[in-house]
């Protein structure tokens, strides 16, 4: 195999000088929250992006908050002010959606629970951007889409102090300068801190980041690193007891790329290292009942090229992963995995053709292939359609695979999952607004799933893999800009056959939910005052249960570079158990003051 990658590597090498590539732009569709088109991109994959100026419009406290505002995402909350979460999307399974760091992958090799686990603070955050269908023959293991957080690059200072109920503090401050022409350099603190809305859900945060950039005509270079800490109380969500749980986790970024003329890299190089360590006790009142210490390093090499052919826009390139986790529950196995993909695009004015294939590598499991394929028809300025099929596959995590605790087993002997993926969708930018209606399919196989195994007894979960089912939905979206006024509405309805806890006692599964209304908007009510709101009805699948979530916040402009801002969460104090046995944060006030220079 090691022979096969380094003949690949080579030809990506060779390709690259013969490319006639140029300089490649972020993933960038549409700012979806403020209702304008800035550009649509010229594939068939819809992304969904919010930028920085819309962030601070916005009512968030947290990047948590921000992720929730994007169509089709679910977020499962143990805790406030993002002290741990599970990341969905149409109805999957936090497993199954990929989260990149400028475009590298973020995922933990341990569990899709610490992919959440963030080293980025909300004020680093340059955009979000949501990038939806299946995506497996470009970026790997996400089924039903990706999120793909860009950190900012620019030379300034900034600030903000929060504070309010609940023992509420927040801080951060960033700042950056040029060294030279082309030499920059940033870095960032940001401290969060609460005692929890319930009881045993308090949240201590710390989050450290820094950044150094070279660039010239011919290259240019990025390093980055952040590191995170969490302590936070996890009452009721891995069994019905008082649990606790510290978090530390680090990224060590280096992104090399050649420049091109235009709209392609010749060649592009990324460097990672990242490291997560957990301390975990299932009673906080009994330590020594079960707990559990462990810790994950990942090394992620990743090596591209493009350039344009006869046939259009081509892409070839490869990852090289190497895994190894120590844990007193699970022990200390260590795996490697290589990727090699090539994507291509070819298209005119009015049609966009662009395809994938992947081959996947998985230390003692069989070699595998995803692909994608998918058309973009844009016949006039007034509407676009997108459709794309692919598919998509997943290995087991160490969690799902060697877990042992007195309320879960998982099983080494799982197998991938895998999934085959439909979606079609109609954009139509102007005049009236940006309005988009979407259907996608998913039809899942293997989907890994924790049962219990006792509904009558003591709680027991087991890692199993399920028989085949379906998963469907439809999407829409409207947003409207009025002078300095904006407002968007969304609604969200799946389905399922057999999706995990449909027809049985899911951990996890069961919580998905099957209906979203969506509303948030910004009025302005002078030129130093405006009132930012955000609306969500959520009701979960094969259940009764749900809620009426609404936000708002005041914005007092001090001055172009001060402001003030007033926070209001929760205000219906819904109090939605997203996971059962916890309990979203209810009504939730706060108030703070932000500064840019």
């Amino acid at each position: 195999m090691s022979k096969k990658i380094g003949l690949f590597l080579l030809i990506i090498v060779l390709a690259s000088c013969l490319g006639a590539g140029d300089e490649s732009t972020d993933i960038v569709e549409y700012v979806w929250v403020k209702g304008k088109l800035s550009e649509i991109a010229r594939d068939s994959q819809a992304v969904v992006t919010i930028n920085a100026e819309e962030i601070r419009s916005l009512p968030v406290r947290d990047l948590v908050d921000v992720l929730a505002l994007l169509p089709g995402v679910h977020l499962s909350r143990k805790g406030p002010m993002g002290a741990a979460f599970d990341l969905s999307f149409r109805g999957g399974n936090f497993e199954q959606t990929l989260v990149m760091i400028d475009g590298i992958p973020w995922n933990n090799p341990q569990t899709g629970h610490f992919s959440a686990n963030l080293p980025v603070s909300l004020s680093e955050v340059d955009s979000v951007q949501l990038i939806r269908g299946g995506n497996g023959a470009r970026y790997g293991s996400a089924f039903a889409g990706a999120v793909n957080i860009v950190t900012r690059r620019k030379s300034a200072l900034s600030g903000s102090l929060s504070g309010g109920e609940y023992g509420l503090f927040s801080a951060a401050f960033s700042g950056g300068f040029a060294l030279a022409e082309g030499v920059k350099v940033q870095a960032g603190v940001t401290r969060d801190q609460s005692d929890g809305f319930h009881p045993g859900t308090e949240i201590r945060n710390l989050l450290f980041n820094a950044s150094f950039s070279w660039e010239n005509r011919i290259m240019a270079l990025n390093v980055d690193y952040g590191q995170g800490s969490k302590d936070f109380g996890a009452a009721g969500f891995y069994a019905p007891l008082p649990s606790r749980e510290e978090c530390d986790s680090s990224m060590f970024n280096l992104k090399w790329h050649l420049k091109g003329n235009g709209a392609l890299v010749p060649l592009r190089l990324a460097l990672s290292h990242q490291t997560h360590w957990d301390y975990f006790e299932l009673d906080r009142n009994r330590p020594d009942y079960f707990k559990n210490q462990s810790s994950t390093d990942r090394f992620l090499l990743m090596l591209e090229s493009a350039f344009n052919t006869s046939i259009g826009e081509v892409r070839l390139g490869g990852d090289l992963v190497t895994d190894h986790m120590d844990s007193l529950a699970m022990g200390a196995p260590r795996e490697k995995s290589a990727n090699l993909y090539v994507n291509g695009k070819w298209g005119g004015s009015v049609i966009t053709v662009d395809w994938g294939l992947r081959s996947e590598w998985w230390l003692g499991q069989s070699p595998g292939l995803v692909y994608y394929a998918g058309l973009a028809y844009h016949p006039s300025p007034l509407w676009l359609v997108k459709a794309g099929v692919g598919r998509s596959r997943r290995k087991p995590s160490f969690t799902e695979r060697l877990y042992r605790s007195p309320a879960n087993s998982g099983d080494e002997s799982l197998l991938p999952e895998s999934s085959d993926n439909f979606e079609i969708s109609l954009i139509t930018p102007r005049p009236f607004g940006v309005f988009e209606f979407s259907l996608f399919f998913r039809h899942q196989r293997g989907t890994i799933d924790w049962i219990n195994l006792n509904p009558q007894g003591a709680v027991f979960w087991q890692a199993i893999n399920l028989e085949p089912y379906n998963v469907g939905g439809i999407e829409l979206t409207y947003a409207l800009e009025l002078g300095r006024s904006r407002l968007n509405l969304g609604f969200e309805r799946s389905w399922s056959k057999g999706a995990p806890g449909v027809g049985y006692e899911s951990k996890y599964g069961f919580r998905i939910p099957d209906l979203v209304i969506r509303a948030n908007g910004l009025t302005p009510v002078n030129d130093w005052l405006s009132f930012n709101w955000s609306y969500q009805f959520k009701r979960l699948m094969s259940s009764s249960d749900s809620a009426h979530l609404l936000d708002f916040q005041l914005q007092v402009q001090l001055s172009s570079k001060i402001s003030l801002n007033f926070l209001a969460q929760n205000v219906a104090n819904e109090l939605l158990e997203e996971i059962p046995g916890v309990r979203i944060a209810g009504r939730w006030l706060s108030a703070g003051i932000r500064f840019r220079y």
